[in-house]
């Protein structure tokens, strides 16, 4: 059976969402591996000049050798920056995609709202919207119908179906609450977050300001502490 453009559509999206994050997971791996190194050699770095100052001395002049610590405290700096707000950012980014998976899996789930049925849509209508929003068919009704005997059984049937629509409903939409009870209070016992966290992390409204702030922050970061540190390199080869 083909399936929905709506369904293609968000299976497509959530496949490509899945995808995108294994791939920013390793790009953040690489590049906080890439800056624990830039730390170290910079904290190094600053450990043998001022250990060594008096021998520094003879090779570079005091401007030298002022920049170059000015430099590696500033890499060492903006580096531990990087590090704090990529974290926040790797944090919102995680809820965020709680969010988007939540989102694009939602139409696979039963339905929650209890909608008014049409008064002018027949048993086998009903049948089939209670089909089509929970995966339930009343066949068994049907038949029923078909062999009542008079109007009466026929909208004693018709009514029940209705009825069993409502509570339906009811069942699916108590169930999803007790879930994100659930995994709310299995999330807060893991990672020890407070009530308040936890709630916004299930929050349908996520504020993209704060992911595009920490992004930057830490865009701007990693770059410098890079920069700052192959310019002290430059700076060395060149005066030596």
């Amino acid at each position: 059976m083909k399936k929905r453009p709506f369904d293609v559509v968000t299976e497509i999206a959530l496949q490509s969402l899945k995808k995108s994050s294994e791939n920013f997971k390793f790009n953040f791996t690489q590049q906080d591996q890439i800056l624990v190194w830039i730390i170290g050699f910079s904290i190094v770095g600053t450990t043998l000049l001022i250990s060594n100052i008096l021998n520094v001395n003879q090779l570079f002049n005091c401007y030298i050798i002022k920049s170059v610590l000015i430099l590696l405290c500033s890499s060492i700096i903006f580096g531990i920056i990087y590090r704090i707000f990529a974290l926040l950012f790797l944090t919102k980014y995680q809820q965020t995609l709680f969010y988007l998976e939540g989102a694009f899996t939602k139409d696979e789930m039963m339905r929650l709202e209890i909608n008014e049925l049409d008064s002018t849509m027949n048993i086998h209508q009903i049948n089939q919207k209670i089909e089509n929003d929970f995966g339930h068919s009343y066949s068994d009704i049907i038949e029923l119908h078909k062999d009542a005997v008079n109007e009466e059984q026929k909208e004693y049937y018709l009514n029940y179906l209705k009825a069993e629509y409502i509570n339906l409903a009811k069942r699916a939409k108590i169930e999803y609450e007790y879930s994100i009870d659930y995994i709310k209070g299995v999330y807060k016992k893991a990672f020890g977050l407070k009530q308040k966290t936890i709630d916004k992390m299930f929050l349908n409204n996520n504020n993209s300001f704060y992911l595009k702030l920490y992004r930057i922050i830490s865009i701007c970061s990693f770059l410098i502490s890079i920069g700052t540190f192959i310019t002290v390199l430059i700076i060395l080869v060149a005066n030596y």
